[in-house]
């Protein structure tokens, strides 16, 4: 059981991030654009994306990523919780996708529903992280994959591969950024059942 002091914490580093998206929505194509592409790219070429996937973007900000695979994949769910980027990510993509108000910690979603979900530099430590990597397992089908970036600032690898480890995913790939990128970049896969 986790302490009070864990809950307050996380509350309240919660609500900073929040309110920090919230006031930068409008900004924050122009201010992260290039940078994320770059990652998504990366990633594009790594996995195979098909018209059959069922994919789910978690911290999907403004919609960059979701904008990116509209017409790659089957369908792909938004899921976000500052308010106003999901209202960006709506106007980049009309009614085209479901976009949802929740925590990646508590995701609204039955078990084993996408094919692969996607998190780009959204998990920033190992309090919210180790839970987040479980919710992304529960979520995604046997078989189905996992893709995250996580800032280099944040934590170290070895950190990051037992989290991992932690949330039962396998790494298929792992750090696929150079050392010029300010992420880490992995490939997990859930085993099959």
């Amino acid at each position: 059981m986790r302490s009070k002091k864990y809950f307050k914490f996380s509350i309240k580093r919660k609500l900073e991030i929040i309110n920090k998206y919230n006031n930068e929505a409008k900004v924050y194509d122009k201010l992260h654009f290039e940078e994320q592409l770059n990652k998504y790219l990366l990633m594009e070429k790594m996995l195979h994306l098909s018209e059959k996937d069922v994919c789910l973007d978690c911290g999907c900000g403004t919609g960059l990523l979701i904008s990116r695979l509209l017409n790659k994949v089957r369908r792909i769910v938004g899921v976000d919780f500052s308010l106003e980027m999901l209202k960006k990510a709506k106007e980049k993509c009309k009614n085209k996708v479901m976009l949802v108000l929740a925590d990646i910690n508590f995701l609204p979603f039955i078990n084993n529903v996408f094919t692969k979900v996607f998190s780009f530099t959204v998990i920033e430590g190992e309090i919210n992280g180790v839970k987040a990597l479980k919710e992304f397992y529960r979520v995604v089908k046997p078989n189905g994959l996992g893709v995250i970036s996580i800032l280099k600032e944040a934590l170290t690898i070895d950190v990051l591969k037992s989290m991992i480890k932690k949330s039962k995913f396998k790494i298929i790939n792992e750090n696929l950024t150079d050392s010029s990128s300010k992420d880490y970049l992995f490939i997990l896969k859930k085993q099959g059942g």
